[in-house]
């Protein structure tokens, strides 16, 4: 039964097609048991006993029916968009000039897009290498003044005060940044990228050390913080050759004795980024001293704090607004004109410089719109050449639908084209890009790649490209008549209306190119 069961169709029919089916096979048996002799109200009630619930196998053949049909119309799609692609393929070679000008010009605009969205991506999309990021802030001191806020650091008792009255923090910690000298027997002398930090740095960054441990408390306290010393791997794996032994051994730091007591992970490079070694705030020799810990106008200190569940950034600067008026009422001669910013730890490291990228993607999608246009106007002006041919297929019974749908499929494969040489186009310029700009303007973690999420993009960029360039050619050539396709044929010229697209075509680049 399931091999005879004709293509389907609308539901309704399907529906009416099987009770035909059912009643013309009611029929004959009934027929049959007539000819055995019985009578014809007798034969159909037995041929209806023998045939079983009518309603139920109504409904499974009725199944039966719509899943052949779905089925069918699943294949004849495929067949028709592996013919389309065929021809297609065949297309692209047999002009090999247009093709190359064809994805040259895409090339170029989706590997604009590319190489920017690559810097967009990193910057602004990659995770910051820290646990739960998002809940990490910057609390800086600045001074309000008509220009905008003049960000200065914080002093060692702002610091405290900030920290006794706040609520809106899991924890807050203090941390300056230096260099520190290196000596000793293991190699020649060099300057290392220092953290100096205070009680709480590791809790609120969460970090857990690869080899050893962190601070103790007693080991920063402030004053009196002891000679300690955390290794970054890089300096662990390059000075001391990733000797675990390194743990509890004493190392020269300006001159003095510290003990290291752990090694961190290179994707733990503090807050700085580029950490290589950490010693506790008021370590000896190398941290700050006694007075400055006292010194309201002394004031040299980054801090970093976790926010408490449930609240946001924009909660917390409110609190902490309202403890700096406070210092400012409690302490007016140090504190005049004193106000504490809270700011997102992406916010704080990319500063105006997320806005930069951003306005250089909308650029690079202008350039990439101009490559779009200019790619129709090419699709177009070739399609004039194609009169014959759309006058063959017409006449063999091919739909408008139909020579749509090949013609969309050639602008496609031209642009799936594209996109491979963007995509090259776009590793090299992303690279290029970077190096180009000036090193302060992008944080350390940005490391720019072409991962999962930019591929994505720049499927969709030509999968938009692709549809939006190709589509009116297609539709002007599939629609034209038989008369107009003959017409073009024998002069190779544009009619009205595809003169007056190929001029608004020329328009659109002119004015993208001008803004």
């Amino acid at each position: 039964m399931r091999r005879e069961l004709p293509p389907g169709g609308p539901r309704g029919d399907l529906d009416r097609q099987v009770r035909e089916e059912i009643e013309l096979h009611l029929e004959e048996r009934a027929r049959e048991f007539e000819e055995m002799g019985m009578e014809p109200a007798e034969a159909l009630a037995e041929a209806q006993r023998a045939f079983g619930d009518v309603e139920r196998i109504e409904a499974q053949m009725g199944r039966i029916r719509r899943k052949h049909g779905r089925d069918m119309g699943r294949w004849m799609m495929m067949e028709g968009l592996r013919q389309d692609l065929r021809l297609a393929v065949r297309g692209v070679l047999r002009r090999p000039g247009f093709a190359a000008v064809v994805v040259a010009t895409l090339g170029l605009g989706i590997g604009a897009v590319t190489a920017v969205f690559s810097v967009v991506n990193a910057a602004l999309l990659d995770s910051l290498p820290f646990a739960e990021a998002d809940r990490l802030v910057f609390i800086q001191g600045a001074f309000d003044a008509p220009e905008g806020p003049q960000v200065r650091g914080a002093s060692f008792p702002e610091f405290r005060d900030w920290q006794e009255q706040s609520r809106s923090f899991e924890v807050m910690a203090a941390v300056d940044g230096g260099t520190v000298a290196l000596s000793g027997a293991e190699g020649a002398p060099m300057r290392l990228q220092t953290e100096l930090v205070g009680p709480g740095y590791f809790q609120a960054l969460r970090v857990e050390p690869l080899l050893g441990r962190v601070f103790t408390p007693r080991e920063m306290r402030v004053p009196g913080g002891e000679a300690v010393a955390l290794l970054a791997e890089t300096l662990w794996d390059g000075r001391f050759g990733r000797d675990t032994d390194v743990v509890g051994k004493a190392i020269t730091l300006n001159g003095a004795p510290f003990t290291v007591v752990g090694v961190l992970r290179d994707e733990d490079r503090g807050t700085s980024l580029e950490a290589e070694l950490w010693v506790p705030l008021a370590a000896p020799t190398v941290g700050v001293g006694p007075d400055a810990t006292e010194q309201r106008g002394s004031r040299f200190l980054g801090v970093v704090a976790r926010l408490a569940p449930g609240l946001e950034a924009e909660a917390a600067q409110v609190e902490m607004s309202s403890i700096a008026t406070r210092l400012q009422d409690a302490y007016p001669d140090s504190h005049e004109d004193r106000i504490a910013l809270v700011t997102p730890l992406r916010e704080a490291y990319l500063g105006d410089t997320g806005t930069l990228v951003l306005l250089v993607l909308s650029a690079s999608g202008l350039l990439l719109l101009i490559a779009g246009a200019n790619v129709a106007n090419l699709l177009l002006v070739r399609s004039t050449g194609r009169g014959s041919e759309v006058v063959l297929k017409k006449a063999l019974g091919a739909s408008r639908g139909r020579l749509v749908s090949q013609f969309l499929t050639e602008s496609m494969v031209l642009a799936g084209l594209g996109a491979i040489l963007g995509l090259v186009l776009g590793a090299w310029g992303a690279r290029g890009l970077i190096a180009a700009m000036p090193a302060a303007l992008l944080p350390p973690y940005v490391e720019v790649t072409l991962d999962g999420r930019v591929f994505l993009v720049t499927v969709a960029v030509m999968a938009a490209v692709g549809l939006l360039s190709g589509v009116t050619p297609a539709f002007l050539t599939a629609g034209a008549n038989l008369a107009d396709g003959l017409r073009e044929a024998g002069r190779g010229s544009l009619n009205r209306s595809r003169a007056r697209v190929q001029r608004a075509f020329v328009a659109a680049q002119i004015a993208l190119a001008l803004i």
